[in-house]
């Protein structure tokens, strides 16, 4: 294999040689996992004086290193080359984002800028730092991850792979698909059509049919009875049966409870997630 990589890393060399015409004082080199232009030509960076002396500067390509990705990485570099030549060519700067076609936008590095990015106009502005470790943090963490698995070259394949992590139609994946969204609009990226579908309409999370959440009179008159029951005081028997949510901490509950008896432990968890003293039996 470190032959294979001499061999194209050479064929590569050699034909940024032709373009530049032999030009010396230019080399393209690998260096861990990317590739790299040195030359004393490169100008100045921008924390250099405009007079600093001439010295070996190196500019990192974005195409990842490779024999597939031979040809891209030739192209970016004559590009450079041609730029410098001119008088035309920048150091790019350290805090850009790279635009959308580049290999090094959906690098893990890039991805978890843009997430520091978002947390940064969230949090404080619109949401609390809870709501973002528990709604955004948990499906923007998976994508960096993802990202890091393999060189990803088109963004489709990435969203793809990330959002099968999570079941088809669920809460979970809608959540995913809404919170990576946000991450490709702050970076001014074209979401892929091709993945809005995969958002799914939520019906694996709906509740069973006949089950709904308690509204907010039901919860008034709720509380109302059970201080009632507590104190003992005349109130009518209600015999109720249903299941449902605490409001203030969802746990689920099956509550029956009939006139002034036995009080049943599901009652007695309503009672302190309301803060309620312990109903009383009637003796």
């Amino acid at each position: 294999m470190g032959q294979k990589r001499l061999g194209w890393l050479a064929d590569l060399s050699v034909a940024f040689k032709r373009h530049r015409q032999g030009r010396s004082g230019w080399f393209i080199e690998l260096k861990g996992d990317r590739l790299r232009v040195r030359s004393t030509e490169l100008p100045p960076r921008p924390d250099e004086a405009a007079d600093a002396p001439l010295r070996r500067r190196d500019a990192w390509l974005s195409t990842p290193a490779g024999p597939a990705m031979f040809k891209d990485a030739l192209a970016e570099a004559c590009a450079l080359f041609d730029s410098v030549i001119a008088g035309t060519w920048r150091w790019p700067d350290p805090d850009a984002l790279p635009t959308e076609g580049k290999a090094g936008q959906l690098a893990p590095a890039t991805l978890q800028r843009l997430t520091d990015r978002l947390k940064a106009a969230l949090v404080g502005e619109r949401i609390g730092m809870s709501t973002w470790n528990r709604t955004y943090l948990p499906y923007l963490s998976r994508l960096v991850e993802v990202a890091g698995s393999r060189v990803w070259l088109d963004d489709r394949d990435l969203l793809e792979a990330v959002l099968r992590n999570w079941e088809p139609n669920s809460r979970a994946r809608q959540m995913a698909h809404d919170r990576i969204r946000a991450l490709w609009k702050q970076a001014g990226w074209e979401w892929p059509e091709p993945i809005v579908a995969m958002r799914g309409n939520g019906r694996a999370a709906a509740a069973a049919e006949g089950v709904r959440a308690f509204n907010d009179p039901e919860i008034q008159e709720l509380r109302a009875r059970l201080l009632r029951s507590y104190r003992l005081t005349p109130a009518p028997s209600w015999p109720v049966e249903f299941e449902g949510a605490c409001p203030s901490c969802l746990t689920p509950l099956a509550l029956c409870i009939t006139g002034y008896g036995a009080v049943s432990p599901a009652v007695s968890a309503l009672e302190r997630a309301l803060k309620l003293p312990p109903a009383r039996p009637r003796s």
